[in-house]
């Protein structure tokens, strides 16, 4: 949407297939580093201790709203800032690229600003009866999470990154490719580090 006011936004432009990586490459990280780990942990529990996006966000949103702990929350609100920011423009740049049209656009953006604070609201809800440590909790959020986990990974590899690595514009310009993987690179070391 910002491509149609600022030109090197558009999607034929240099400057978005940069951006874009960056943004897949968060989306692969956050899978890989954040989501999959968790994943591991609640189902490897002792105590047993998009859908996917969609799922993510929300899942995201449950732990945000059932956090009391102020050492919880603070961290969660910053990785939640950055990684919906950077999945947005992922998505968004997939859904630019799809060219659909502006009544699916806003459907489509409206579902991706709804689902963690539908999360979040949820999250407060139980706040008060959600037992984290509890054998039926930690199964159904690492389900979730596994499930979460492997479409992120899915559609930062095939969704986001095979579909712009593969662009005649990218496969014909060796500087864009270099930026691009810079970028991609780049993020995914911030995020694990």
């Amino acid at each position: 949407m910002l491509g149609k006011i600022i030109p090197a936004l558009q999607t034929d432009e240099d400057l978005f297939f940069v951006i874009k990586a960056f943004a897949a490459g968060v989306i692969l990280a956050t899978g890989f580093v954040h989501v999959l780990p968790d994943a591991f942990d609640h189902l490897m529990s002792p105590c047993v201790l998009e859908q996917g996006i969609v799922v993510h966000s929300v899942i995201i949103g449950i732990s945000l709203g059932a956090s009391e702990s102020p050492k919880t929350i603070k961290p969660l609100i910053v990785a939640l800032t950055f990684h919906q920011f950077f999945e947005g423009i992922g998505l968004g740049g997939c859904i630019s690229q799809a060219k659909f049209k502006p009544s699916a656009v806003a459907v489509m953006a409206l579902f991706f600003c709804l689902t963690t604070p539908v999360g979040i609201v949820i999250g407060i809800g139980i706040a008060n009866v959600y037992k984290g440590n509890s054998p039926t909790a930690l199964i159904v959020e690492g389900i979730l999470n596994s499930a979460s986990a492997g479409i992120l990974i899915y559609m930062a590899l095939v969704d986001l990154l095979a579909t712009d690595f593969m662009n005649a514009k990218m496969q014909n310009n060796r500087k864009l490719q270099l930026e691009a993987n810079v970028s991609l690179l780049l993020d995914c070391f911030l995020i694990i580090f």
